[in-house]
């Protein structure tokens, strides 16, 4: 109980988990602003080009090509784009063969981050380093720069100074819970509810190792849709051994074999991972009967509530299976790449530093960042030259002598009187 505290006292479950409707919410105002920045910058550059004078080219008889107007990311477009992402993440961890917690939390901080910002602000391609080197100093894994620099075709600069953006967006909220250490929770539960702790060699044991294993698997495809966003950890690692528990119970059924005591129902798997009610040695006969008869009620609570989890968790197991074959692969590439163009075509130019936006906005920050220096510095100097003048007496009227040291003679110093104390008497002792 005291890490179900812990987790509800962090900011990972005060501030990052939302319900559908908030997430939602959220994702269409980010993506509401980019369009809205993209129509003004379409009529801007159509007003300019009205207001633009024909050439001779045009006065002898040539059209001259109309620019394209820029059409801005759906929600559904960027999930697809988020998606792929996703993929290109887990492409990276494989070849670094980074351990889970330091995957799952580069992901968590790539979702985290863009429903902080739109994909539409900072293209995913440049801040993906920036995430993965923040993600390495979260977790304390090693991680080199040149190497990653590399895999991103990017310079290490380039990628570090937007570290300090990839904080703003996560809120500077850098402790992460994942589903892993809940699932090898309950396992253990499992484990010592079925008394496999001293029988290494039992089919039980075989049973329980299946179903960790998949059920790991199974909350590392989840990272793949919004479950992190929208679910505790315990939840997501508590549904995952329910559908692994269901789907072992179903292809055993589908070999034609009958259950045994090794496998679990839905009830027994519940009770075996959630703290029974009070035993009747704590609590009074009218309480331990009152709390027996709603446990089923909350067990049924809680399978509902571990289903509608279970779906957001197939959701993503679906789009990594998709991932995972080449065929339906090429396709989501295909498409996400299409969408990628699209991209580069609508982003904030003052995010971009190839922009002539972004370059000017530079070029005005550096202008005044040196203004406030230069002022400053005017301060200090002006501030110098008073204190040096007050120390030198500037200001007071000058009599036109010269300047002379004299000698008071008439000045005679205080004698301190001394009080005389008579010494202590001896001791004959």
């Amino acid at each position: 109980m005291q890490g179900a505290v812990l987790t509800e006292s962090s900011t990972h479950f005060k501030h990052w988990i939302f319900s559908p409707a908030e997430l939602l919410k959220k994702r269409q105002s980010l993506n509401q602003a980019s369009v809205e920045r993209v129509k003004q910058e379409n009529a801007q550059a159509k007003k300019q080009q009205a207001i633009v004078v024909k050439t001779e080219d045009d006065s002898a008889g040539k059209k001259k090509k109309k620019k394209k107007r820029r059409k801005a990311l759906t929600i559904e477009q960027e999930a697809k784009l988020l998606a792929f992402y996703v993929n290109q993440i887990y492409a990276v961890c494989s070849a670094y063969k980074f351990p889970f917690r330091m995957s799952a939390t580069t992901l968590v901080f790539f979702k985290r981050f863009y429903i902080s910002k739109s994909i539409m602000d900072l293209s995913p391609e440049r801040i993906l380093p920036a995430i993965f080197l923040l993600a390495s100093k979260a977790e304390e894994c090693v991680i080199d720069t040149g190497k990653l620099a590399a895999f991103f075709n990017m310079k290490p600069r380039q990628f570090i100074r937007l570290e300090m953006d990839v904080l703003e967006g996560l809120a500077f909220n850098l402790k992460i819970y994942h589903a892993k250490r809940p699932i090898e929770g309950f396992i253990n539960r499992i484990r010592s509810k079925r008394g496999e702790a001293n029988n290494t060699s039992s089919k039980r044991k075989m049973y329980t190792d299946k179903l960790k294993k998949r059920a790991i698997q199974l909350a590392r495809d989840s990272y793949y849709a919004d479950a992190s966003l929208l679910f505790p950890p315990s939840q997501i690692g508590l549904a995952c051994i329910l559908i692994i528990n269901r789907r072992m119970r179903e292809e055993r059924s589908a070999d034609g074999k009958d259950f045994d005591d090794e496998h679990l129902d839905d009830e027994a798997l519940i009770d075996a991972c959630v703290p029974s009610p009070p035993s009747a040695t704590t609590s009074s006969a009218s309480s331990l009967s009152s709390s027996s008869s709603s446990w089923p009620q909350k067990r049924q609570r809680l399978l509902k509530q571990l289903d509608a989890v279970g779906v957001e968790i197939k959701r993503g197991e679906d789009l990594a299976v998709g991932y995972g074959k080449d065929e339906t692969k090429n396709q989501l590439n295909q498409s996400a790449l299409k969408i990628l163009k699209r991209l580069q075509k609508c982003l904030n130019p003052l995010f971009n530093p190839e922009s002539e936006e972004y370059k000017r906005l530079q070029r005005e920050k550096k202008r005044k960042r040196d203004e406030e220096e230069s002022a400053q510095n005017k301060r200090e100097q002006e501030e110098d030259r008073r204190r040096e003048a007050k120390l030198l007496g500037a200001g007071e009227e000058d009599d036109d002598k010269p300047f002379v040291l004299h000698r008071n003679d008439d000045f005679v110093p205080k004698r301190r009187k001394m009080e005389l104390q008579p010494p202590p008497p001896p001791s004959f002792n």
